[in-house]
């Protein structure tokens, strides 16, 4: 049987998660408390347990000018014990015919790891988002950080317009840049936007630049999301599909 999630299933939703995932209690509480409300989870139960999982998150993705509902699909998750018997394939099928009762135009996704696109492309999701690579001067890169009350979600909002482009509410964007923080990113403001970056093995790592436009990127030929479109629809050239900011 597959539910939405209540209240009650919160320490089954942790129980899941801590089966699959290395994310600290803290993590999972802050999710659970500050992002997510009970019915983004989806719940597959056997013998009135559950035992599988997943979430989605609401978002936006430009389509031909106008800000279309999609949902963002987060934390899939399956108890050991209870994998390989199409819990997650049908928890999958159902998120899908619950978005097109509901009108969203899409399902997004990021994969962990390469091996699970096949498996997503079996339930009908397509290779889409591309990573970037991302170019910034270093006097930019060395500017101190900014703390989280004045994180840039308003001007993400604002100044990224491409087609395909996947926005989100405040809300998940502080949760996301905060967590990006305390994992020892930097999110540095400028006059034009800002820069996320990292260091990792004593390089600096850029996770995004906004503006997000010619002058500053490029995509590569590694795709890192995916898509299950819920709607008929037409793929113009030419796009940049552009998905940051997912929990990953």
């Amino acid at each position: 049987m597959i539910r939405h999630a209540n209240r009650a299933d919160r320490n089954d939703i942790i129980r899941i998660w801590k089966s699959c995932f290395p994310d600290s209690e803290t993590y999972i509480a802050g999710f659970l408390d500050e992002l997510a409300k009970p019915e983004d989870c989806l719940l597959h139960e056997t013998d009135g347990i559950p035992v599988s999982m997943l979430f989605l998150l609401p978002c936006k993705i430009k389509v031909r000018g106008n800000f279309e509902p999609a949902f963002y699909i987060y934390a899939c998750a399956t108890l050991p014990e209870h994998r390989g018997n199409g819990a997650m394939r049908k928890l999958l099928r159902f998120a899908f015919e619950e978005a097109v009762k509901r009108q969203i135009f899409a399902l997004l996704l990021i994969p962990e790891g390469d091996r699970l696109f096949n498996y997503y492309e079996k339930s009908g999701f397509l290779r889409f988002f591309r990573r970037y690579i991302f170019r910034a001067n270093r006097d930019v890169i060395a500017q101190a950080p900014v703390s989280p009350p004045d994180f840039p979600v308003d001007s993400r909002q604002e100044m990224l317009t491409d087609e395909y482009s996947v926005h989100w509410d405040k809300k998940h964007l502080r949760f996301a840049m905060q967590d990006f923080c305390e994992s020892g990113g930097r999110i540095l403001k400028n006059e034009e936007g800002y820069i996320a970056c990292s260091d990792t093995n004593g390089a600096t790592e850029i996770k995004e630049i906004i503006p997000f436009d010619q002058t500053n990127h490029e995509a590569s030929d590694e795709y890192y999301g995916m898509i299950r479109f819920c709607k008929e629809i037409e793929v113009t050239e030419p796009h940049t599909p552009y998905l940051n900011w997912g929990l990953d």
